[in-house]
């Protein structure tokens, strides 16, 4: 049972404690409890190397565009002679709106194809005209032990080791783990919660199935869905204090959903829309185009 997140730089040392909540929210418990129930063995990973996604990024505020996209490539690799699967994930403005704010995101990350656990992760960013950010995470310990370097024009660098009781995972890790749950028995079991970490900030997740739909994908066709919901807070790494009044299920209760996914209810567990608010406005993102999944689209009802 996760008991201790610690932080450590060059200025100090803390410790975030998890025992409290989960004697306070046992429901918190029994979440972790069913962590590795809910999720599919190595042998039934739903993706493979090979597989390609692409997402239209639309935007809305006071107009509705579509504005970019978003492709991910998931390949076989290895990292320090560990098998590994390696995803490139690339965001990118287009036409019009890179004159207005454009964006050039990209995203890699290493993790074990045994079991998922996080190995590497690096982040580059320019958007706008002057802001741009780079963090690179190196995981061992089996995902326990994080060190963390952020450079961004914004603020001083960050070069930061977390260390902690529970695996840790990057945003893009996470995404695929997501994918291996099992949807009926979360949603049997109530919300599940995460640990996250990006740049400085730590993220709390809890996932939580909402409703099965059918939802129709423009140029694709219609889908079953399982529809999921993330509720998230961030926090800052100097903002851990050593008294306990952190928690994954304490910190995220009461927030809204503030991230919702529909995933093909078939073997792929293939996101295929997503909506998110953003500062100005609200983003939602739809699968444009596939290559190389690993089970037939049998969600697939319509085109």
């Amino acid at each position: 049972m996760l008991r201790n997140f610690t932080i450590a730089n060059q200025y100090k040392i803390m410790t975030f404690n998890f025992y409290r909540y989960f004697s306070r929210k046992r429901i918190a418990m029994v979440a972790m409890a069913f962590l590795f129930t809910v999720c599919a063995s190595a042998q039934n990973f739903p993706f493979q190397g090979g597989e390609k996604l692409t997402f239209t990024i639309h935007y809305k505020w006071g107009f509705s565009a579509d504005v970019g996209t978003a492709a991910f490539e998931l390949r076989e690799s290895e990292y320090n002679n560990v098998p590994a699967y390696h995803i490139f994930a690339d965001a990118k403005s287009n036409g019009f709106f890179d004159g207005i704010y454009k964006v050039r995101d990209t995203y890699e990350s290493k993790f074990a194809m045994d079991d998922l656990r996080p190995l590497w992760f690096h982040r580059t960013a320019e958007e706008g005209n002057k802001y741009t950010a780079e963090n690179e995470m190196i995981f061992s310990d089996g995902g326990k032990t994080i060190h963390t370097k952020v450079v961004k024009s914004t603020r001083p660098p960050v070069d930061t080791i977390a260390h902690t009781e529970e695996v840790t995972r990057d945003l893009m890790n996470f995404y695929y783990y997501l994918r291996t749950m099992d949807l009926e028995k979360l949603e049997q079991n109530g919300e599940q919660y995460f640990l996250g970490l990006l740049d400085r900030n730590i993220i709390m997740v809890g996932v939580r199935v909402l409703r099965h739909e059918q939802k129709k994908i423009s140029g694709i066709g219609k889908f079953n869905t399982v529809v999921v919901g993330f509720r998230m807070k961030s926090y800052k790494l100097d903002q851990v204090q050593d008294d306990g009044r952190f928690s994954i299920a304490d910190s995220v209760g009461g927030e809204k959903d503030s991230i919702i996914m529909w995933l093909t209810e078939d073997e792929n567990h293939l996101p295929v829309f997503f909506s998110a608010p953003v500062t100005i406005g609200s983003i939602n993102g739809r699968l444009s185009a596939y290559e190389g999944l690993k089970y037939p689209l049998n969600s697939l009802t319509t085109k």
